[in-house]
Parts: C-alpha cells; structure tokens; sequence
C-alpha cells in the first residue's frame, strides 16, 4: 500500500494546486463569523470527492481488474485520453483570454448555499477532477486489498483539497493574524491564478499522455 500511495502522490499534489478553490474559501473566509460557511463549502467539496470516488472504482473494479493484456491497453488508452484532456484544457487557458470581472461586494452565503457552491465548485474543478481520475484508476490497477483501495483513496482526498483544509485551519490556530494572511494569499494566487492553472495542465498532461502511450 505504502508504493501505491507513493505512486499517485504526484497527482494528488498536482490536484491540490487549485486556484479557485483557494480563492473562493478564502473569500468566504473573510469577513467576521464566516467560518460557518466556509466549513459548509468544505463539505461540499468532500461530498463531491467522496461520491465520484466511490464510483469510479466501484467501474474501474468492474473494469480494469486483472493483468492481461485487454486491460492493460485499456489503462493505457485512459491516461492518453485524461492527458489529452489536460492538454485541451492547457491550450485553452493560453487561446481564450481571461474575462475581466468587477469585484462583488462580500455577502453572507448561508450554509446550505456554501454547501451546493462547494459542490459546484468541485464538480467544475476539471484539473483536479482528471488527476483524481487517473490516481483512482492506479488504485484499482494496483490489485490491493478493498480496504488498501479506501484507505489511499481517503489520503488522496485529504491532499487534494489541502486548499480548502490549510486556510480552515490557518483560521483555527492564528485567528488574529488569519484574515489579513489569507487575503493577501488569495489576492496573489488570483494574480497568477491563470499561470498555475496552465503550468499544472500542461505538466501533468503531458506526464499521464506518455505514460499511457509507453504503457501500449
């Protein structure tokens, strides 16, 4: 189980590296008595995580188990297609320019507003959701032990949304100096938020597009 986990931790990390989701918790964050809502729109990505992970590998199990040579092209042709994706993705954030938006005024979500954005969110958050995609499927290929498959899948959730749990916590052990800390991380990802994006697309695709065509 440890050489599995080793294995995806690259892509979790890679699925971490979410401007959005940084920006919008910490826009949450900010303000007085909003860590409610912001624990709301945890959740919301967690229920996301939570409900695509158990289905994929509940189909990658029905699909991908074994070792003959049907599924191992099958493995293959994946990580060539999420690869493709990323790169799609990639050109995309470098051809289509960025839309200028007027700032909104910070305004109390309610919880379960926070909850369904936090769904939203996640289920947009294609980046992360690919490469979540690509370490299930090694998770399944790796032929473990059910309760192994769970227990990395929960680790690789944990780390793919550090982005959501970090600033949470950062509010938990310095509430006095959070607020202004939090603001100017989120103001400074928001002004390279388009770079990361594009930096993490073109890296990881081309990384599962290799892979999947060396594995053929």
């Amino acid at each position: 189980m440890g050489s599995l986990f080793v294995r995806v931790l690259p892509l979790a990390l890679g699925a971490a590296l979410s401007p959005t989701v940084l920006t919008v918790i910490v826009l949450l964050l900010a303000g007085a008595k909003s860590r409610r809502d912001a624990v709301a729109f945890a959740i919301g990505t967690l229920a996301v995580s939570i409900a695509i992970g158990v289905a994929m590998l509940f189909v990658f199990n029905q699909t991908l188990q074994g070792h003959h040579a049907g599924t191992k092209s099958s493995s293959a042709i994946i990580d060539i297609v999420l690869g493709g994706v990323l790169l799609v993705l990639a050109l995309r954030e470098v051809v289509v320019a960025p839309k200028a938006k007027e700032p909104k005024a910070r305004h109390k979500l309610g919880v379960g507003a926070a909850f369904v954005l936090g769904m939203l969110v996640m289920t947009a958050n294609f980046s992360s959701l690919v490469l979540y995609l690509a370490a299930l499927k090694e998770i399944v290929r790796a032929d473990v032990a059910t309760a192994s498959e769970l227990v990395v899948t929960a680790a690789f959730i944990v780390i793919m949304l550090l982005a959501v749990e970090l600033p949470l916590l950062l509010t938990v052990v310095a509430p006095g100096s959070s607020e202004r800390l939090l603001t100017n991380i989120g103001a400074t990802v928001k002004r390279n938020s388009r770079a990361i994006t594009i930096v993490v697309l073109v890296i990881f695709g081309a990384y599962l597009a290799v892979k999947g065509v060396m594995s053929l």
